[in-house]
């Protein structure tokens, strides 16, 4: 997990405007914690009403585990829909989808080089 941690925060400072990584780095901090957060708290409501209802437990960790799955398919969703920007010409946004976009290298993340 942490690995691929590292390629994300890596990637998305790799894309910021410079002198904007702080903000995109906070703002990536951010939706990881709310997102923690929500789903938490929700796992934990549908958890107590299925206990309520005397529901057998898999059914109430069942129905988390679909929620959880439901949103990171709307996730994967948005994310593909997100466009591309070329940080080199300083463009703004790149109309294409990030699936339709040219592919280009990143800088190496630090600490991630094989040894």
């Amino acid at each position: 997990m942490a690995q691929y941690h590292d390629v994300v925060v890596g990637e998305m400072a790799a894309l910021a405007p410079s002198g904007q990584e702080g903000v995109a780095s906070s703002n990536l901090q951010l939706s990881e914690t709310l997102s923690v957060a929500v789903m938490t708290g929700l796992g934990t409501a549908v958890s107590a009403f299925a206990a309520s209802q005397d529901w057998a437990t898999n059914a109430g960790l069942g129905i988390v585990f679909v929620v959880t799955a439901a949103a990171a398919l709307l996730g994967v969703g948005a994310g593909l829909r997100t466009g591309v920007r070329d940080v080199e010409s300083g463009a703004t946004a790149d109309p294409q989808p990030a699936d339709q976009a040219q592919t280009r290298t990143s800088p190496p993340v630090r600490g991630s080089e094989e040894a």
